[in-house]
């Protein structure tokens, strides 16, 4: 019977977030499994931008109580490389927790990559999430104004994730900062009022 799989290569590949996803715990090589994307890479090329009103998750400042400094937050992305191969998890999934990953993922477009996926059956139905093109080129963007963070939470969540997919250190399929990026803590926050952007600068912090 063919199966619906997404290809995870960033957080979604952390246990912790597929266990909410899904309910339960889940089982290796029931409910995921290692798989190799053709024709793909990690890219740090998409962002919630934290400078647009319209947001109503916005990161704030720990530094200084409800200021939303003017940052776009980068999250990783899949971009087409020829040649290369994306290493990630084969999540499988039924239309519920598909309605709750689409929810989840909300700068980003579910695509079916089902030909570019190694090991999976002929009949297989392979979906991924790949950047909005809005948020991407506000992310390309901020990396060239300067503006753009990686939050510290996220980066350690994909590095143990991607740890955990290779069994070494999580560094070597995870690419490093743009250049000029900074690590930053952030508090990600739901508002009902969101507060106005702020130039404050933000300290970074140590990769460890």
């Amino acid at each position: 019977m063919p199966e619906t799989w997404v290809f995870a290569y960033g957080s979604l590949m952390a246990v912790d977030v597929m266990e909410g996803l899904l309910g339960r715990t889940p089982r290796p090589g029931t409910d995921f499994a290692p798989g190799w994307l053709r024709g793909w890479r990690r890219t740090w090329e998409v962002c919630t931008d934290n400078t647009d009103p319209a947001r109503k998750v916005t990161y704030l400042s720990p530094e200084a109580e409800h200021v939303r400094p003017r940052v776009q937050v980068l999250f990783l992305d899949a971009s087409p490389s020829p040649g290369s191969r994306l290493d990630g998890m084969l999540l499988r999934v039924d239309p519920a927790t598909l309605r709750r990953m689409d929810a989840r993922e909300r700068n980003y477009d579910r695509i079916d990559i089902s030909e570019d996926v190694e090991d999976v059956g002929p009949e297989d139905k392979v979906w991924t999430y790949v950047g909005r093109k809005e948020q991407a080129a506000r992310a390309r963007a901020g990396i060239v104004a300067g503006s753009a963070r990686i939050e510290r939470g996220y980066f350690d969540r994909v590095r143990r994730a991607c740890a955990e997919r290779s069994g070494r250190a999580g560094t070597e399929s995870l690419p490093p900062a743009p250049e000029g990026v900074e690590i930053v803590v952030l508090d990600r926050v739901r508002h009902a009022v969101r507060p106005e952007a702020s130039d404050l600068p933000l300290a970074p912090r140590e990769i460890s």
